[in-house]
């Protein structure tokens, strides 16, 4: 029991024993102290709570951005999807429209071509009439030629026989 009394010592006030009870002014004394331990434990309290509340407005502040920042991402998310879905689909048009052009040139290229293979054709036509005419002139002149050499020949014979027959 006197080892549960000495640890009390320093929490509990020990008061000197006179006559009727304790001594006043020892009591007065520790109620005083005691109160300004009391007022004091009452601000620290009061400190404390003010804390607590500014560091619960302060989280609720924190959860509040939070909220908006997964709001913000889920919106920035949601608009990356569609973008990129547009983009896809934008990209398959083009592509699409692409190749039905290139489909299209490839086939007036092949009209092109068509249609110069029968002009070449029509040339080539062209040329080898104008080559058996030129070959036709060319014989008509040969015959004409050797006619007319026959001729020249014929009548150089008659003015030498008759030029022989005259000598």
């Amino acid at each position: 029991m006197t080892r549960e009394l000495g640890r009390d010592r320093g929490r509990y006030p020990g008061f000197r024993v006179v006559f009727r009870g304790f001594d006043r002014t020892e009591v007065v004394s520790a109620l005083a102290k005691l109160a300004s331990e009391n007022d004091e434990a009452r601000r620290e309290i009061d400190r404390l709570g003010g804390e607590i509340e500014r560091l619960q407005a302060s989280v609720a502040t924190q959860m509040d951005s939070e909220r908006h920042v997964q709001r913000a991402l889920i919106a920035a998310s949601k608009l990356a999807d569609e973008i990129r879905d547009r983009a896809e689909l934008e990209a398959r048009r083009v592509l699409r429209d692409a190749e039905h052009r290139g489909e299209q040139l490839v086939q007036d290229v092949r009209n092109q071509a068509h249609e110069l293979e029968g002009q070449i054709e029509t040339l080539l036509g062209r040329r080898r009439e104008a080559e058996l005419a030129v070959e036709s002139l060319i014989r008509i002149l040969n015959d004409e030629l050797d006619r007319q050499h026959q001729i020249d020949a014929s009548d150089s014979g008659d003015s030498k026989g008759a030029f022989a027959t005259s000598a």
